[in-house]
């Protein structure tokens, strides 16, 4: 990315690119909305995200040209290398290489990345996208003699001798993570003040090592020469690297990068993720031959996880100015969020009843949303204040309106593309709604629920009252319907069933559900998440569950999976319940795969 804006900016300078579609490339658009001409293979976000295009003057007629050449642009689609594939009809001439950049985001944002090499690597030369990046060992080979000490507590008066004695010597010293030691700054600050370069050794070298941090002397990194180390990204960068940097079996550090990769997919692998750096590396190697050597069984058992980023001075001045453009889209944002619910219609029509569990969770509903509403609208009321002048900009109003200037949703609200996120809380609204004015739906949009797990008690509670059974001994059974669409749905499911509920609303990460054979199957080329069919869940007493035949799916939140555990029943707010499916593969082959159903995707 560093590569691709350093590029960017150099290509903006020489007036060959425009900035407005270099931050097209980064960051996307506001999405707009339109009827998918090809339902069946392109995703709504891809066409949405075609449509944003459409509105740059250049890409004006992208979507009368995507419905002429629809099997041309499906290919491109579904080929391994899309991002080298040819343009239908005039935009193959019509476009740039840097053009091309923001039709290849629009169809395989997965690919941009390589996209985004094969541009650098163009323009600047292939050398930029093949970084040699060192790390502090392969640097401190230049060293004959050096010292190396890991701060931290109590290690000052170590280091400051150790400092002292390389100063006469003429030798290397490496402190490392001094992050650590933030109370043993001041006194490193004034130790390099008082070094006097005619009463030391010619050879004499200090090396800091840090991560960003606050505390670190200001005057150091500005009398100082700065070098980040950054590692390779990608399991190609990371075996050539570590393959040229150890010269004993090699096949040891082949656990380095899988190990080192989960970072990136540790949604579908792990639910925390960690990282894993050269000094991890070699640790694990010199224990790994301490426990072969020293230790005739291991230790310890391993303990299973219990949940899963200027053109010129006048182009600048006359440019938008930052405020107006938040000011326009918070104006848009408001225009569509919907007025606060009528909580006390809702208690009236739907009082809390011993028999009937749903009117409770939906009064829980409408204010944990109307709290959601009022906080939006008063953040966006205090931004607009702030940007005028009239309160202060606060940290947290500085940070929505940074969030909003990219068309990102503030952390405070919600991950998700901001477009995308006001139309689904409106259709959540507008859910809540419904079932005010309508009465129980026959079918519940699980998803548009703010806290699922109080709906599903509130099932299992309806059928312990009308049973006369402890609701402690109760659990779910789980029958699919194959009914996919939201119009399929609402016209064959008018009723609700006599025991339990009927859910929709879900996504399937990792595989798809197979309507045919009634299980889970395989996903269908670049289909990530496939929509789930409705699911009955049926509360039965004492229930037993199958051995076999069946994959224990959870169901999560939001795509993250990861939450923080509660102190009381260390259950993650993000983990609603696992459902029993049928399948004719192992559980082993689809808990490798990641597969889980998703309430809420990131799009």
């Amino acid at each position: 990315m560093f590569a691709f804006l350093l590029c960017s900016r150099i290509l903006m300078n020489d007036s060959k690119i425009d900035m407005v579609m270099a931050i097209l490339v980064i960051r996307g658009r506001p999405q707009h909305q339109a009827p998918n001409p090809a339902p069946n293979w392109l995703s709504m976000r891809t066409w949405q995200d075609m449509l944003s295009l459409s509105t740059l003057p250049t890409f004006s007629n992208l979507p009368e040209s995507f419905s002429k050449h629809e099997s041309a642009f499906k290919s491109i689609l579904y080929s391994s290398h899309t991002c080298r594939e040819p343009l239908p009809g005039e935009w193959d001439s019509a476009l740039d290489s840097f053009q091309n950049l923001l039709v290849l985001r629009c169809l395989r944002a997965d690919r941009l990345t390589h996209g985004l090499q094969d541009f650098v690597a163009s323009q600047l030369g292939q050398n930029f996208i093949e970084p040699q990046v060192p790390t502090h060992i392969e640097v401190m080979k230049f060293s004959k003699k050096m010292s190396t000490i890991s701060l931290g507590q109590g290690q000052g008066p170590s280091a400051e001798a150790m400092m002292h004695s390389a100063m006469e010597k003429g030798q290397w010293v490496f402190f490392q993570n001094c992050h650590l030691a933030p109370s043993w700054m001041p006194s490193l600050e004034r130790l390099i003040e008082n070094i006097d370069p005619d009463k030391v050794h010619r050879d004499f070298r200090l090396w800091l090592g840090s991560l960003p941090n606050n505390k670190f002397p200001v005057s150091i990194l500005q009398n100082g020469s700065k070098m980040t180390i950054v590692p390779p990204r990608g399991i190609k960068a990371n075996l050539l690297r570590t393959y040229a940097s150890l010269t004993d079996d090699f096949i040891i550090s082949c656990t380095k990068v899988p190990v080192e990769k989960n970072l990136r997919l540790s949604s579908c692998l792990c639910v925390f993720s960690l990282e894993f750096t050269d000094g991890d590396l070699h640790i694990c190697i010199s224990q790994l031959k301490m426990f072969l050597d020293e230790y005739q069984n291991i230790p310890y058992k391993a303990k299973p996880d219990n949940y899963y980023s200027d053109y010129s001075l006048m182009h600048t001045l006359f440019s938008p100015l930052h405020i107006k453009i938040i000011e326009e889209i918070v104006k848009g944002i408001v225009e569509k969020i919907p007025s606060l619910i009528n909580v006390q219609e809702g208690v009236n029509k739907y009082p809390v009843m011993y028999e009937e569990s749903m009117n409770t969770v939906l009064v829980q509903e409408v204010i944990r949303y109307n709290k959601l509403l009022s906080v939006i609208s008063r953040r966006l009321s205090d931004l607009v204040k702030a940007l005028k002048g009239l309160v202060v900009m606060s940290s947290e109003l500085e940070l929505i309106s940074n969030s909003l200037f990219i068309n990102a949703v503030p952390e405070l609200w919600k991950a998700k593309p901001l477009a995308s996120w006001v139309s689904d809380l409106v259709q959540r609204i507008s859910f809540l709604q419904n079932w005010i004015s309508d009465g129980i739906p026959a079918v519940f949009w699980i998803s548009g629920c703010f806290f699922p797990q109080a709906f599903l008690t509130g099932a299992l509670q309806n059928f312990a009252c009308s049973s006369s059974v402890s609701i402690d001994i109760i659990a779910f059974d789980f029958k699919v319907h194959n009914l996919f669409s939201a119009a399929r749905v609402s016209s064959e499911l008018t009723e609700g069933p006599e025991i339990g509920c009927f859910v929709h609303g879900l996504y399937l990460e990792g595989a798809r559900w197979d309507a045919e054979t009634g299980q889970f199957a395989e996903s269908r080329p670049k289909e990530l998440y496939k929509e789930m069919a409705v699911i009955w869940m049926v509360p039965v007493p004492n229930r037993k569950p199958p051995q076999s035949g069946i994959y224990v799916c959870p169901i999560y939140k939001t795509l993250t999976r990861a939450g923080t555990l509660s102190t009381t029943g260390g259950h993650s707010p993000n983990y609603v319940i696992a459902v029993e499916l049928p399948t004719d593969r192992t559980q082993g082959h689809w808990v490798k795969q990641g597969v889980a159903l998703i309430c809420d995707l990131d799009y």
